[in-house]
């Protein structure tokens, strides 16, 4: 049982390690790449956090396209902006 478990835990890491090394670029005006992280944003509710409300909330209350997710302070919504165009 152990073996097996190390074995899954060991998987999972090279997953994550793997995921962030082919993650999405968006090219600049300038011709230099920029992670599409770099328009999205972070809002946070704080307070006792419940799932499918924190969902709704953020939908609701920040942006139709956002995501909430609950995390020990409060319900996190993220939201990502279309990048700039040429």
């Amino acid at each position: 049982m152990k073996v097996q478990m190390c074995v899954l835990l060991l998987a999972l890491a090279l997953v994550a390690h793997c995921s962030s090394d082919i993650a999405t670029k968006v090219m600049a005006d300038d011709g230099s790449v920029i992670s599409p992280q770099d328009f999205c944003k972070t809002t946070l509710i704080p307070g006792r956090c419940h799932p499918k409300a924190c969902n709704t909330n953020c939908k609701n209350q920040i942006d139709v396209n956002s995501v909430g997710t609950c995390t020990p302070d409060g319900c996190q919504c993220t939201y990502c902006m279309d990048p700039p165009r040429n």
